[in-house]
């Protein structure tokens, strides 16, 4: 940014939502982010450190970055920009879902921020690994077994559990029902191999044989 004759630099976080708003489920349609979304993440980091008294200023006329844009204001100094990226900006990447974007600025926030007392966990350095499993039930068996067995025999390293589909009728036996589930891995202080993530794999088909006499379809 140029002040008069010179250059002042300044520290952005940048934040960008697009394409689905939630995780695939079974019973859950496919719901577009919105601007909504992108304003909700903005306003829950502000309540967490201690800003949720900034004043918004809504600007629905377009601009180069964006088609309309909301700014927050803390003691007079602009905080953050939030907004969706103009469909031109859009049309040169050739992106067709839209694009919400948000810009913090790093030195007025984390100078606000250092006045708060905040207490957070460090994100994991390591990768997260996915593996989706189609298990084939008896029709009186629930989603929430398979969860509470699955979190009981890997509590420390399954970090997630979710059902994304459910199929009855058509070449399945009387009485059955499928449902795909995934189930992600993750180690906070080493990356995890194909065999080890084989290993839980098969201990979580062995326990749901054993007790709920799921087969793997």
């Amino acid at each position: 940014m140029k002040k008069e004759s010179k250059f002042e630099e300044s520290t952005f976080l940048s934040l960008i939502v697009t394409g689905n708003s939630m995780q695939e489920n079974w019973n859950t349609s496919k719901i577009p982010t919105n601007f909504s979304h992108l304003k909700g993440y903005v306003t829950s980091i502000l309540e967490k450190f201690g800003m949720d008294n900034t004043n918004d200023v809504f600007n629905q006329n377009s601009t180069e970055l964006y088609d309309y844009q909301l700014s927050y204001v803390l003691n007079e100094k602009e905080l953050i920009q939030i907004g969706k990226i103009s469909n031109k900006i859009q049309k040169q990447f050739d992106i067709t879902n839209e694009v919400f974007y948000a810009q913090i600025n790093l030195d007025v926030f984390i100078k606000q921020a250092s006045k708060v007392k905040v207490q957070y966990k460090e994100i994991s350095k390591f990768p997260t690994v996915r593996r989706d499993l189609a298990l084939l039930l008896d029709n009186q068996v629930n989603y929430k077994q398979i969860e509470e067995i699955a979190l009981k025999s890997e509590r420390k390293l399954l970090k997630q559990v979710n059902l994304f589909d459910v199929y009855e009728g058509k070449n399945l036996e009387e009485g059955k029902k499928s449902y795909a589930v995934s189930f992600v891995f993750q180690d906070n202080e080493k990356t995890l191999t194909d065999v080890q993530v084989d290993k839980m794999v098969e201990k979580l088909l062995n326990m749901f044989s054993t007790e709920l006499g799921a087969k793997l379809r």
